[in-house]
């Protein structure tokens, strides 16, 4: 029931939309929203296809376009976080009678592969290997990803276990996501961006890149 928010997950070892973004479903339906929680192609339930398309940010975005449209939503609320905002991003510039608003939680798509992959976070994220992944790593990933360790609990570390542990290594190694930051200024819809100022994963220099991008 109500105005439909679509939550967009990060990637990472363990992503999955319930495991990232459990502690905000209940605020939203019960704010009187129907609140749509997928998991992203390549991540948590969904498909896992290992093949020669590999996973461009194009194939993140339309076949969840294609997941909603058999929902029969055809209009929605994007909050997107990471990988997720890079979707909302993608999907709010090639499918804009879909995306009303979006909330960005330090979207991706904003610089290029290399700068990414240079951050220290995304390195210990990259490292493991899904299939040697057990809790003990998992825990010591996670708490290395943020300043209050008591945020890590065991429920978490045990989900997103259970999640990487089914995750190929093709869905990370072949993730493509263009520099989407020349094309901010195209955005034809109401935007709020957060960022966190010492994010490891996507630089902070992003949020700026909005401010310029979207002045208008």
């Amino acid at each position: 029931q109500g105005t439909p928010v679509v939550m967009v997950h990060g990637a990472g070892l363990g992503a999955s939309g319930p495991v990232h973004f459990h502690a905000n479903i209940d605020a939203f339906v019960d704010a009187g929203y129907r609140v749509v929680v997928p998991d992203l192609i390549g991540f948590g339930a969904s498909g896992k296809p290992v093949d020669d398309q590999g996973y461009p940010l194009e194939r993140f975005t339309d076949t969840l376009v294609e997941a909603l449209a058999r929902a029969g939503i055809a209009r929605a609320a994007f909050l997107g976080n990471s990988l997720g905002g890079a979707v909302s991003i993608d999907a709010a510039l090639r499918y804009p009678d879909l995306v009303s608003r979006a909330v960005l939680v330090a979207p991706g798509a904003l610089e290029s592969r290399e700068t990414y992959f240079a951050q220290p976070m995304v390195q210990r994220m990259l490292a493991p290997q899904p299939s040697a992944m057990d809790e003990a790593r998992m825990r010591t990933m996670l708490e290395s990803f943020v300043p209050d360790r008591s945020a890590v609990s065991d429920g978490v570390v045990a989900a997103r276990t259970l999640v990487a542990r089914t995750q190929p290594p093709e869905v990370l190694g072949t993730m493509r996501l263009p520099d989407l930051a020349a094309r901010l200024g195209a955005l034809s819809l109401p935007v709020l961006v957060i960022w966190g100022a010492a994010d490891g994963i996507c630089p902070v220099s992003g949020a700026l890149k909005f401010a310029v991008g979207c002045s208008d």
